[in-house]
């Protein structure tokens, strides 16, 4: 069962291993053993909430809740300090999202936690805006999060690999291997300018890097929440809207645009209805 993201970082292989065994039905969780190995996770996939140690090899857990509130990608993940060393942990409530829990760990105290935590911070993003990167092919506008995009950059030359029957075009970017979505078939759309002259967005979804073909890009914007209608509240109210593309609908004066949820575009099945969902969201 897959559930948030909780990345536990400790140097204690049996306090690792207890945190697996406590929320590995509820929560999708990944390891750290220590603040240097922690920081590399968080720039592989943001997760939903850390639970940290201070006392650590190679960079302890005060240098990371140090990092994290000072880079944009990180400063809004809630922290949750997992330590004995209750006056240090104490020093740190309060940047940001950061509470403390004593050790040893207590499985009736951490869960109902957990869950608070997580529920602060949905709220806390109910209430705040979001930023976007809207961009455009061939007739079709839509829109990514911002905090999901890497890059964007010129088109690069792309290599055609078929496996399993497949086809799948790919390029290298600093030694990954970024796969390319071709939502503009997908769309059933003609793109306007021809391939050299076409941007490409590269987008981390988890472990996986994947680029979009855009034939414009617009410089991003952080949307006010009064001009949101998130995905939950879209629930219920129009079907087109729940195959889990749209994170959130754009108020604009001349309509509505869709945010699209990174995670669609890696499912061939969900990539094809965002034809229908885009006409659903503009009609």
């Amino acid at each position: 069962m897959s559930g948030p993201r909780v990345l536990v970082v400790d140097d204690s292989e049996a306090v690792l291993a207890y945190a697996r065994a406590a929320l590995s039905g509820a929560y999708t969780v990944e390891t750290a053993s220590d603040g240097v190995e922690a920081l590399e996770r968080l720039a592989q996939a943001v997760p939903a909430v850390v639970l940290l140690d201070l006392s650590m090899p190679r960079m302890g857990g005060d240098e990371v809740v140090a990092r994290m509130r000072a880079d944009r990608r990180w400063r809004e993940v809630p922290i949750i300090i997992i330590s004995s060393e209750a006056d240090r942990a104490r020093k740190l409530i309060g940047l940001g999202e950061t509470s403390y829990l004593p050790k040893p760990l207590d499985p009736v105290s951490l869960a109902p936690r957990l869950e608070a935590v997580l529920a602060q911070a949905e709220r806390r993003r109910a209430a705040s805006g979001l930023a976007v990167l809207a961009f455009q092919i061939g007739d079709t506008r839509a829109a990514l999060p911002l905090d999901g995009v890497l890059l964007v950059t010129h088109q690069p030359a792309t290599k055609r690999v078929v496996s399993r029957g497949l086809t799948s075009d790919l390029f290298e970017l600093q030694g990954r291997l970024v796969l390319v979505v071709d939502l503009a078939r997908a769309l059933r759309v003609a793109h306007q300018r021809s391939a050299v002259d076409r941007a490409m967005i590269v987008v981390r979804h988890e472990d996986l890097l994947v680029g979009l073909s855009a034939d414009r890009v617009e410089d991003p914007v952080e949307v006010a929440a009064e001009a949101l209608v998130r995905r939950d509240q879209l629930v219920g109210k129009d079907p087109l809207l729940l195959h889990r593309t749209v994170l959130a609908l754009v108020r604009e004066p001349t309509g509505a645009l869709a945010v699209l949820d990174p995670a669609a575009l890696l499912n061939n099945r969900l990539t094809h209805r965002l034809r229908s969902t885009l006409a659903g969201v503009s009609a």
